[in-house]
């Protein structure tokens, strides 16, 4: 999967990253709130930080330019006054069940459209560099940015693979992990719900870029019938500096 380096080291915190990418690891979820607490804009957005610089809107559809510097303006996070480990979050939701078209510009001339529910951005100011017993860095210095889509894929289990294969082709990745996805969803037919893992899934990332990583997971319940699926696109970029006060 992905070999992610910050500030130019490998760390033991790629092993972070690529179980993020591949959906293993949890992004800060937020609750969205509903229509009559704070106002959406006049595409049904919900975001109830300043304006994202990174953001504009082309026929309805919410860009996001990603190739741009990471930044609290960028993406619309308010920022705390002093440094914390506690993330500040920048979220964009719609009350629809049928989502929102969003549309990801990424470097290299990659970009990606899907139906999403909800955009997270996440931003974490770490002071010092932690690091294990050993001394590897677990997690660099800097300022930290994550990115978490998730998207709608319509109930059923053809409807999310043909989700996630839509994904991988506009990305311009390999297709085998879909073979393997349609492989665990046979095998989830007959699975133990004592025995077996809670949860299947598969994923693929795209090749680092000018800082940033980007993966794309789909995961499903194998003790629920029905099987819902879901569908993420996970963004990280190399830590920047964090701005003097």
């Amino acid at each position: 999967m992905v070999r992610a380096k910050r500030s130019g080291v490998v760390v033991a915190f790629a092993g972070s990253i690529v179980l993020a990418l591949t959906g293993c690891f949890p992004v800060v979820s937020v609750s969205t709130a509903g229509p009559d607490k704070f106002p959406r804009n006049e595409y049904g957005v919900l975001h109830t930080g300043p304006e994202p610089a990174a953001r504009s809107y082309e026929d309805g559809v919410e860009v996001w330019d990603l190739t741009v510097p990471p930044s609290a303006e960028a993406f619309g996070i308010e920022v705390a006054s002093t440094p914390s480990h506690s993330p500040s979050v920048g979220a964009y939701s719609v009350s629809s069940p049928g989502g929102h078209p969003v549309r990801l510009i990424l470097p290299e001339g990659r970009s990606v459209e899907v139906m999403a529910s909800l955009v997270t951005f996440d931003l974490t100011d770490n002071t010092e560099a932690i690091t294990s017993a050993s001394g590897e860095v677990t997690v660099p210095e800097g300022r930290l940015f994550t990115l978490q889509v998730n998207v709608v894929t319509g109930e059923g289990a053809e409807k999310g693979r043909e989700s996630y294969r839509a994904v991988l082709e506009q990305l311009g990745l390999p297709l085998d992990s879909v073979r393997k996805l349609d492989a665990k969803i046979t095998d989830a037919a007959n699975a133990d719900p004592i025995e077996d893992p809670m949860r299947e899934g598969v994923g693929e990332s795209v090749p680092a870029a000018g800082g940033f990583s980007l993966g794309v997971d789909i995961s499903f319940p194998q003790s629920v019938k029905e099987m819902p699926f879901a569908l993420r696109l996970t963004a990280l970029w190399d830590p920047v500096a964090i701005p003097q006060s």
